[in-house]
């Protein structure tokens, strides 16, 4: 079970001032469906780690192009509950990313104090959440669900978007009882936004530890109000970040406290979640430097990415990567953390370092923010990670959109075309990197959909390339053997043949779910295996679709390769699963499911009538 929240320093809690509902409150309806169509199912498996690759958790790797949309809860948040009980914002953005063949969202479950984006906040003072927010993001998680959608959820940010570390440190500061080593005055003066500003003490005080504590805590154990369904037991839900782009910038302490500060959280955000991915959700920066030392230096690290003319370096320039340097990240051993599930990185060109133009002397031209990109990804790809190594968010440098809308799409599909080349297996050099996710690709007056359709389309293209590309050095697991067939119960014994009526007997109704065109055999329904495993046979959509009628359950024919081929009957629809080029053998195993099988052959197709003579 998970533990509850942190003892003291805090004092007892008063109420909140909005109650927590009641855990059978009855949910706002849900969006009306077209007649005769049923609502989609929400995710049944977890997404699990296994080597270099992403698998559900039944052995099928998973793949995915991502988008990066931070601002949900905000925009949900500032919009309001509409009067059917929806949030159209949410609606049209994950609408609009099903779509284009996404399959993961990464999205912010914080919204934190005055530092909130304008929106009414989530988390007001460190210790209370408002239930209305909250809900908000109840939604997100329950239509990203229904929609096949999975969530990567940072739990705080480095930056002021959302309130952050600036926040946490203010409250701690503001609270005698917390005992915080944080004076108002340094929380004050501190901002993550500022090129001035050091490690923040937020890593080493205990009381923005606590804080950080009790905020995770009581976001992943929320019961979610539309699903009931907590949170830490929604396979909605992938993977949990300890926080987004964690920094610690400066000379002086070389990374340290938040190294320190990441071995300490990873286990309890862990303990927390244990059927749902961890990762730091960092920005990959490398550790080669020692404290007191402004610059990388090969005695520091004999690692490849440390040397002076490793290649990312040259492409980066001597002023970016000195930059990155000094954030105090360490990739490599974050990637050791055996709390994190998964490696994480991202290439985020529209803000290293936010002063981008001035410090490089300029904008990186569109062959420069490839070849920065091709180096980049392909230095994080390091073979004895053995996890999923993630690009968690990648964008081009800054665009002005407003006046030069073409040359940003031209950057755009120029950067996602060095990230394809270098994460679709058949191209890269390692092709060890799992997915990557487009950072905001809504934002800045760049939506998703660009009028000219070459975004849209190009991103098709990746996400349909990546589903026909597993990892070339960490296939699929080789096939189970089968279980062991279930043998039809025995029959009984014959009786004597009695003497036969006097006139032709009346016709006796078919037993249930017999099925004529199958050859005459009984349609059954299995809770485990397969229907070959079982000694039975698979029906064709033709009798999948009568049984349906005989069930009275809605129809649907669909391609999902992470379940149980043929015909497959949930609690609210049946549907007739039909995937090409991937295994068969996947057994009937998910919660509230039963896969319908045949005790006999399916009956060939008729034979098409002869033709027609010539002019008749």
């Amino acid at each position: 079970s998970p533990p509850p929240p942190p003892s003291p320093p805090f004092p007892p809690f008063p109420p909140p001032e909005e109650p927590f509902p009641p855990p059978l409150a009855v949910p706002s309806p849900p969006p009306a469906y077209p007649p005769g169509e049923a609502p989609p199912r929400a995710h049944s498996r977890f997404i699990v780690a296994e080597g270099f690759d992403l698998q559900t958790s039944n052995g099928l790797s998973f793949r995915y192009i991502g988008a990066s949309l931070p601002m949900l809860l905000r925009d949900a948040a500032h919009e309001g509950e509409g009067p059917t009980g929806d949030y159209p914002s949410v609606d049209a953005a994950l609408r609009q990313c099903s779509e284009l063949g996404i399959q993961v969202v990464r999205t912010w479950a914080f919204n934190d104090g005055e530092l909130a984006s304008s929106s009414p906040p989530l988390q007001y003072d460190g210790m209370h959440f408002q239930e209305s927010v909250f809900r908000a993001l109840d939604y997100i998680v329950w239509q990203a669900g229904l929609r096949r959608l999975r969530l990567i959820l940072p739990l705080i940010n480095y930056g002021s978007g959302g309130g952050g570390i600036e926040q946490y440190q203010k409250w701690a500061a503001r609270s005698p009882s917390l005992q915080s080593t944080i004076s108002e005055e340094y929380a004050g003066a501190w901002s993550a936004d500022s090129t001035e500003s050091e490690c923040p003490l937020f890593y080493s005080d205990k009381a923005s530890q606590d804080l950080y504590r009790y905020a995770a805590h009581k976001v992943m154990t929320r019961r979610n109000h539309y699903s009931q369904m907590a949170y830490n037991e929604d396979p909605t839900i992938m993977i949990w970040e300890l926080g987004n782009g964690l920094r610690c910038p400066g000379p002086r302490f070389a990374g340290h406290p938040l190294q320190r500060w990441t071995r300490m959280m990873a286990p309890y955000v862990k303990r927390l979640a244990p059927k749902q991915l961890v990762g730091s959700g960092s920005e990959g920066f490398f550790r080669c430097t020692k404290p007191g030392q402004k610059t990388a230096h090969p005695q520091v690290s004999d690692a490849p990415w440390c040397r002076p003319d490793a290649a990312w370096r040259v492409a980066a320039g001597p002023i970016l990567a000195g930059w990155m340097d000094a954030q105090g990240g360490d990739y490599r051993g974050e990637s050791e953390n055996p709390h994190l599930d998964v490696a994480t990185y991202q290439a985020r060109l529209d803000s290293w370092p936010d002063t981008m133009l001035s410090r490089l002397g300029g904008m990186m031209t569109r062959d420069e923010q490839r070849t920065f990109m091709d180096k980049w990804i392909t230095s994080h790809e390091i073979r004895e990670i053995n996890k999923p190594i993630l690009l968690q968010a990648f964008s081009p440098a800054e665009c002005n959109w407003q006046h030069f809308p073409a040359d940003c799409v031209r950057n755009r599909l120029a950067v996602l075309a060095a990230v394809s080349a270098n994460v679709l297996p058949d191209t890269a050099e390692g092709g060890l990197t799992s997915s990557s996710v487009l950072w905001a690709p809504e934002s800045r007056g760049g939506p998703i959909s660009h009028p000219d359709g070459a975004i849209e389309a190009t991103l098709r293209q990746y996400a349909t390339d990546l589903l026909s590309h597993p990892l070339i050095r960490s296939p699929l697991p080789p096939r189970p053997p089968p279980s062991p067939p279930r043998l039809p119960p025995a029959a009984p014994p014959p009786r004597p043949p009695s003497p036969p009526p006097a006139g032709p007997p009346p016709e006796a109704p078919p037993p249930p779910w017999y099925d004529v065109s199958s050859g005459g055999g009984l349609v059954l329904a299995i809770g485990r295996g397969t229907c070959q495993s079982n000694g039975l046979h698979m029906l064709d959509d033709g009798v999948c679709e009568a049984y349906s009628k005989q069930a009275r359950k809605p129809f649907l024919r669909v391609s999902e390769r992470d379940e149980h081929l043929g015909c497959n009957e949930w609690d609210e629809v049946i549907e007739f699963n039909e995937v090409d080029h991937f295994w068969s053998d996947v057994e009937c195993d998910g919660e509230g499911l039963r896969c319908i099988c045949s005790t006999a052959h399916p009956s060939p197709p008729p034979s098409p009538p002869p033709p027609s003579p010539p002019g008749s």
